[in-house]
């Protein structure tokens, strides 16, 4: 009972604590939500990567809450439903990455519209890829939260073409550079009118076609075994420089000590290379397909530059922010809050199972696909396949299988999965409808042309 007496009075003095001049309810905090595209541990220099130079990223993760065992769904849509809705991918509908099977279910209300609810200013900028990007309709982040959405799910990264509130705009200049630019003015307006703010930084690097400026690029030429993982590197280098912007306006509107800054990635990385010791990556069931860098930075209410090995995930996301921001959560999600861990209570944050399943089956096929690029863990051991057992604490790149030393565990992780499977089976609400090749990527052809289907 004492340690929950603390944590609820650390809480208080955390949403009461806004005092600066430029947030209009003090009892509000401001939230800005960072999410890389396409990498993972591998690619931070503070894992240990030798050539990779991410000086910013590394800083705020030095200054932050560190989650080292947080743990997404392997590929792009399947991970966003996650942080959106609070639940598993599948049971929001969400089994692939391309359309409609990427359609977040409308039934479900999502992290911006509770932020809405509770009076915040709520903007989105970059990728949303949980209903088709150049489509203003009912699954577009204006339709589900975002008052502001400047939307880009195109390929090119220079002088794109985006979606601003519906209308296509070409820009001039490098995307990711493009989207923090128009986020930080954005900022700047939403404390000019004194109003707290939801700001979500979502990049389309480093997912390819890999391209960036020269000036990124020409400091890996040479260093990699491959040439695309020189722009790779350098586009997510160009990531940093522009957190690093984030981080400098924060300080000089005087908010950075106590607005909420969370920086994560939304699955492993692609194009190989140093993965910091870990089995697969992208689309991989294996850790490195799944564990991603989440830091929490608040320096005012939480105390930084701690690591914590909990097992905690994206389905974290929604509880966590609905107890910091006092919003008003109204449905049983998956994920648990993490403010305890927060507050540096591990003893009121149980263990618990998370399922990762790769899913991307053929159209119809999900029974066929049940025991196939799945993984089940708690916070020590991953049961993968149903058939190999890793005993992460001791063999974290998951090399021996430990399968027939702990049978009762086993079995529980088994009758966990087939409860779970069943319970989620009847919530793929998208599972009847064909995958609309070329998926994410339609063009504006495409655009036009559907609008000519509806108008009919």
């Amino acid at each position: 009972m004492k340690i929950n007496i603390i944590v609820l009075t650390l809480l208080g003095f955390f949403l009461i604590g806004c005092k600066s001049e430029n947030n209009h309810d003090e009892n509000k905090r401001n939230v800005v939500f960072i999410i890389g595209d396409d990498y993972s541990y591998g690619e931070h220099g503070n894992y240990g990567n030798e050539f990779i130079k991410t000086p910013n990223i590394d800083a705020l993760a030095s200054s932050s809450v560190s989650f080292e065992n947080f743990h997404v769904a392997a590929t792009c849509s399947p991970s966003r439903a996650q942080l959106m809705s609070g639940k598993h991918e599948f049971r929001v509908g969400v089994t692939h990455t391309k359309y409609p099977r990427a359609y977040l279910n409308l039934d479900e209300k999502l992290l911006p519209e509770y932020f809405r609810e509770a009076g915040y200013t709520t903007g989105h900028f970059g990728k949303w890829h949980l209903g088709n990007d150049v489509f203003d309709d009912e699954y577009s982040a204006r339709s589900r939260g975002f008052e502001t959405s400047l939307v880009s799910h195109y390929r090119e990264h220079f002088n794109p073409d985006m979606m601003l509130n519906g209308k296509m705009i070409s820009y001039k200049g490098y995307r990711t550079d493009i989207l923090f630019d128009e986020a930080a003015k954005w900022i700047d307006n939403q404390l000019q009118e004194k109003k707290s703010f939801f700001c979500y930084i979502a990049t389309n690097s480093a997912h390819g076609p890999f391209d960036c400026p020269d000036e990124f690029k020409e400091q890996y030429l040479g260093t990699q075994d491959i040439k695309k993982r020189e722009t790779y590197y350098g586009m997510i280098s160009n990531i940093d420089m522009n957190v690093g912007k984030i981080i400098n306006q924060l300080k000089k509107k005087g908010i950075y000590e106590n607005t909420l800054l969370i920086y994560m990635t939304d699955n492993g990385h692609v194009l190989g290379g140093y993965n910091a010791g870990m089995r697969g990556s992208k689309g991989s069931q294996y850790r490195g397909g799944t564990r991603v860098p989440c830091y929490f930075h608040c320096p005012e209410y939480f105390e930084g530059n701690r690591v914590v090995d909990e097992l905690t995930g994206g389905i974290d996301f929604l509880p966590t922010l609905s107890d910091l921001c006092q919003l008003n959560l109204e449905k049983k999600v998956d994920g648990k809050s993490l403010v305890p861990l927060l507050l540096d209570d591990n003893n009121n944050f149980s263990d618990r199972f998370m399922v990762c399943h790769v899913g991307r089956w053929k159209d119809g096929k999900f029974e066929d696909n049940k025991y196939k690029k799945y993984a089940i863990q708690n916070k020590r051991f991953r049961l993968v396949d149903n058939k190999y057992l890793f005993d992460i604490k001791n063999d974290p790149n998951e090399s021996i299988n430990v399968l027939d030393q702990y049978p009762e565990l086993v079995q529980k992780m088994r009758e966990f999965y087939e409860d779970w499977w069943m319970e989620t089976v009847p919530m793929m609400v998208n599972e009847e409808r064909a995958v609309l090749e070329g998926g994410s990527r339609l063009s504006i052809e495409d655009v036009e042309f559907r609008k000519k289907q509806d108008q009919k």
